[in-house]
């Protein structure tokens, strides 16, 4: 049996990855920083369920 996943109730759980983090992940620090702004806006703009 698989479990299901349940993304938009687990998602407002996960922290903000770190910039070295998504440095680690994309090794581009322009992107990573773009990402982590574009992370931090939505964040923000996302209501509670």
């Amino acid at each position: 049996m698989k479990a299901k996943k349940r993304s938009h109730e687990s998602r407002d759980e996960k922290p903000i990855p770190s910039e070295e983090a998504l440095y680690a992940l994309y090794g581009d620090k322009d992107k990573a920083s773009r990402v982590l702004q574009f992370l931090k806006l939505k964040d923000l703009t996302v209501p509670n369920e």
